[in-house]
């Protein structure tokens, strides 16, 4: 009877985090569709960072069969998975207006990916450490993704046309895998493939720093791991370099050129200002 009681106890709180998660789902989604489809075009337009169009267009161009281009140049100030992301999307719109439209929403479909996955690692976590019962351990998890969520700069961060919601959705992707207490070899060479995916995400000294960190913890298979992890910017690098002329975006030489670690601190240090 004692054991009966105690997991439906876990039941209820686990019922409980995966309703209030779905509510902040919904609130975000409601928002999301409102903003991105029904907001006057040119007051969207005017809400997301002048950069941005550096991706809309290039990637319309390019579904539309004139190249990853801008004013009739090619275009290369980008970075390169997001615009493969947008390109796709691009098939599939008429105008770049439509694009706009559907790349927002789409990032905040990413957002809300990231806030379930950080739920999801937090409960693989714990459950690995074993430091909280079951009932503290959704509770825990729900504050995790909470505190991601309802964050209106991590929200608003993600909300443009911009690479931002799919760098961490990938991350928080490759954390939930590396918390897998059944590690296997196929899954290591998949968690390699998607950082290496990552790296070519966000072009960045951070973002490098990565590396190092995960290539310790699979320091048991690191020829694996290296492997799956230069697959994909061995693939992009190769075809920029024939198509731009260059290895690497513009505005990712700028971002390599000067330490991004202090602009890192001093953005999170803002972003509950």
């Amino acid at each position: 009877m004692k054991n009966t009681r105690f997991n439906l106890s876990n039941n209820i709180w686990e019922t409980a985090s995966i309703f209030i998660l779905v509510l902040l789902i919904f609130s975000i989604l409601k928002h999301a569709i409102s903003i991105a489809f029904y907001s006057n075009i040119y007051a969207l337009a005017s809400s997301i960072q002048d950069d941005s169009f550096y991706y809309i267009i290039p990637a319309f161009n390019f579904a539309h069969s004139k190249g990853l281009s801008f004013g009739g140049e090619l275009s290369y100030g980008f970075q390169p998975v997001y615009e493969l992301l947008l390109s796709f999307l691009a098939l599939f719109t008429k105008t770049p207006q439509e694009l706009l439209r559907i790349s927002l929403f789409s990032n905040s479909l990413l957002f809300i990916g990231t806030g379930i996955f950080i739920f999801l690692s937090l409960i693989r976590g714990i459950s690995n450490l074993n430091i909280l019962n079951d009932n503290k351990k959704y509770i825990f998890a729900l504050l995790g993704s909470f505190i991601y969520i309802s964050n209106s700069w991590n929200y608003f961060d993600s909300f443009t046309a911009k690479e931002n919601a799919l760098a961490a959705f990938i991350f928080s992707f490759i954390i939930f895998l590396t918390l897998d207490k059944n590690l296997s070899k196929n899954k290591i060479f998949i968690i390699g493939f998607l950082l290496g995916v990552l790296t070519i995400t966000r072009i960045a000294i951070s973002t490098l720093l990565y590396i190092p960190i995960f290539l310790w913890f699979f320091k048991h298979e690191y020829k694996r791991f290296i492997s799956a992890l230069l697959i994909a910017p061995i693939l992009w690098f190769i075809f920029a370099k024939i198509y731009f002329g260059n290895f690497i975006p513009y505005s990712a030489l700028v971002k390599a050129s000067v330490p991004s670690l202090p602009l890192t601190k001093e953005t999170l240090t803002k972003a509950w200002d």
